[in-house]
């Protein structure tokens, strides 16, 4: 089973059985517009039959689509450029500098190329959390987190970056074996039809208790969560098929109390820093217009 080599804030590679079971049995084509590290597509791309189906992914951020594009059509460049950047990142003791000094490389770089794909593998690899964070110029700026708390209670461990070579390989044969198509888009243009089966996976809403935590929201965000709920119903009136995941919210239940929704609570262990004494159980809501 192959599962995706980049981190990623969010990612649902540990779940992806347990979604994926909540899928429709029969569909027309998949579409996935917050695409991200892709564990749920990858999981179900191994695990079902496809037939003639067609994949549609999508994601806003343009890096990551770049890298998905790189590993499905020139991952032999892409690994290249992954052992330079190695050879950069380990030629001297302080990686955290290293880290900081190639996250400058590449803020200098503005083709969304193999070459960019590969060192934003690297960074979001290295990054605090898997973190893909970007400033207002667009510059990534996301900490290192190349350091972390040994499980033997050793203190600090340096940690290195390995070239994934045989996963990326065998990732873009499989890429290659079925109609897949990455896009850098918003999620309102992704254009469904009746029959087809769009998975929605967008940032979390922050919480307190069990509502929306708007005081920690800014307008883009109370925007972004109120245009995916009426994007979900705009795919149930078209005759589509939509799975939405998202915390758990007395609000977010509410938006989707009519019956013909099915409603799916989950208790999830929330890990902060990859640290096992910050775990935080949360509830997770799974919505879906279907049986």
């Amino acid at each position: 089973m192959l599962h995706t080599p980049i981190k990623w804030l969010g990612g649902k590679q540990r779940v992806a059985k347990e979604i994926v079971s909540l899928f429709p049995l029969e569909y027309g084509d998949y579409f996935e517009p917050f695409l991200g590290g892709g564990s749920l597509f990858l999981y179900h791309l191994q695990n079902a039959q496809h037939d003639q189906r067609k994949f549609f992914l999508s994601d806003l951020n343009k890096d990551i689509i770049s890298w998905w594009n790189s590993v499905k059509t020139d991952v032999d460049a892409l690994i290249d450029e992954l052992r330079f950047i190695k050879s950069l990142y380990e030629n001297h003791d302080d990686r955290k500098k290293n880290y900081q000094n190639l996250r400058s490389v590449f803020n200098l770089m503005s083709d969304y190329d193999t070459r960019r794909a590969a060192w934003f593998f690297f960074l979001v690899n290295t990054a605090f959390d898997g973190l893909s964070r970007y400033n207002k110029k667009g510059e990534f700026n996301a900490a290192f987190g190349g350091l972390s708390h040994s499980r033997h209670g050793e203190g600090l461990m340096r940690l290195t970056f390995d070239v994934p070579q045989d996963c990326l390989k065998n990732l873009s044969d499989l890429l290659s074996q079925f109609d897949v198509t990455f896009n850098c888009l918003d999620f309102q243009q992704v254009k469904s039809a009746t029959g087809d089966l769009v998975v929605l996976d967008p940032p979390y809403v922050p919480f307190q208790g069990r509502k929306i935590d708007a005081s920690s929201y800014n307008p883009q965000a109370f925007k972004l969560h109120n245009e995916v709920v009426e994007y979900c119903r705009k795919i149930d009136v078209t005759g589509g098929y939509f799975l939405l995941c998202n915390h758990f919210t007395e609000d977010l239940a509410d938006e989707f109390s009519d019956a013909k929704f099915v409603l799916i609570r989950r208790e999830h262990t929330k890990t902060f820093s990859g640290k096992s004494d910050s775990r935080q159980k949360t509830l997770e809501i799974f919505v879906r217009n279907f049986s």
